[in-house]
């Protein structure tokens, strides 16, 4: 059975060190471990410390290193980012966390011209904060060294930025020469992969991402939804890749 993991800013030199009071509230209070159970320490920069927990308060944990899983643990090899346009409600917070546990390596919020939801000014960086805690979460549960980084909201011109280092593929449902399992065998590099809206994109911006390189590709002959695609064909990619 895996140890739990969890990411941390640093880690402390002290023989005896406290957890942050968040970290303490999830390994005491939720999953209610206890002196002497061992879990991994992630740092920012990428070494995983096998813990011990030496003390436990009413709200307070204190825990030392009993030993260096790895010095640095290898970041992932192949890069996908979503830009996905923002679904509607909390459809967002499921796609994050199963990209998350897929393997990508950043997801970014777009608005497009037919994007139904809409965040208020004030809202956008409590939303922010809420996606990147759970892509934390996911990080941790999927064992992953790093989680994703979390980015937005762009424009739809903003995201559909050429990006010449980069492999930029949209799903386009008409593209149907184009089928995403076949073509992605021949993908090197990173891939900004680009999913529209519950309503597609519209013609111009088609368009736009048409004239600056990005190449249409389609999940086969079924409509599915926003977040249902993106998830779908990161699975695809990362699986090809893998093989």
């Amino acid at each position: 059975m895996h140890l739990r993991r969890f990411f941390v800013a640093e880690l402390s030199t002290q023989d005896e060190f406290e957890l942050p009071r968040a970290l303490a509230h999830r390994v005491a209070r939720v999953l209610r471990l206890k002196v002497a159970d061992t879990f991994e320490l992630v740092t920012q920069r990428g070494s995983t410390h096998l813990v011990e927990i030496t003390r436990l308060t009413a709200d307070r944990v204190f825990a030392r290193a009993v030993g260096d899983v790895s010095l640095v643990e290898p970041a992932d090899e192949d890069s996908v980012a979503i830009y996905q346009c923002v679904p509607k409600g909390r459809k967002l917070d499921q796609l994050v966390q199963d990209c998350t546990e897929l393997g990508a390596t950043r997801v970014v919020a777009v608005f497009s011209e037919r994007t139904v939801a809409h965040w208020e000014p004030t809202k956008t960086a409590p939303r922010l904060r809420r996606l990147r805690a759970i892509a934390v979460h996911a990080a941790e549960q999927s064992r992953r060294p790093a989680p994703p980084v979390i980015d937005g909201p762009l424009s739809f011109a903003q995201a559909a930025e050429r990006r010449p280092d980069r492999r930029q593929l949209v799903l386009a449902p008409g593209a149907s020469s184009r089928r995403l399992g076949a073509f992605v065998a021949t993908l090197t590099g990173p891939v900004d992969l680009l999913v529209g809206p519950e309503g597609g994109l519209s013609d111009a911006e088609s368009a736009l991402v048409d004239a600056n390189g990005w190449t249409a590709v389609s999940l086969g002959p079924r409509v599915v939804r926003t977040e249902t695609a993106a998830v779908a064909a990161l699975a695809i990619i990362l699986d090809r890749w893998e093989q």
